[in-house]
């Protein structure tokens, strides 16, 4: 199982959380913290994914590099699996799970915070963090793996 997957060289967990870093921080020089060095490392392991895949992940060029749809899809795949081998992770340790859950203001105040408490009584581990956000940045870090969950009012049209 998986073995045309990993019978090429280039694809590690390694690799996948530093994609994963460059593409939420809009860049390799922004994900590296302007550290030549790792700037360099960044490079040669997107280089190396991409060699792998055989598609490019990141346009590259003047201005904030952007996802190619290859890299949207990867992106959103290394975010789900690294979140559930991290909550694995926690669940083994017998540590809570942390949920984020974004949502305005009055959304928290009004709809979640009263349904909390039976929250979690019914999962005694379950950590929650109540997040204030707007509704595109709520649509935003779901995509991005920032928040598990978001309650919107209303969506617009677009």
């Amino acid at each position: 199982m998986f073995d045309e997957l990993f019978a090429q060289s280039g694809l590690s967990l390694d690799r996948l959380k530093t994609f994963h870093e460059i593409a939420a921080a809009g860049g390799i020089a922004a994900a590296a913290g302007n550290d030549p060095n790792r700037q360099s490392q960044f490079s040669r392991q997107l280089k190396e994914l991409e060699r792998c895949f055989g598609v490019e992940l990141l346009k590259r060029g003047r201005g904030p590099a952007a996802l190619t749809e290859p890299g949207r899809q990867l992106f959103k795949i290394v975010g789900s699996a690294l979140g559930s081998l991290d909550e694995f992770k926690a669940s083994c340790a017998d540590q809570p799970i942390h949920l984020a859950i974004g949502a305005g203001e009055s959304l928290i105040q009004w709809l979640l915070l009263p349904r909390a408490p039976k929250l979690a009584q019914k999962h005694p581990r379950l950590a929650i963090a109540f997040r204030n956000m707007k509704t595109d940045e709520i649509a935003r870090r779901l995509v991005d793996g920032d928040i598990e969950f978001g309650v919107v009012g209303r969506l617009a049209p677009n």
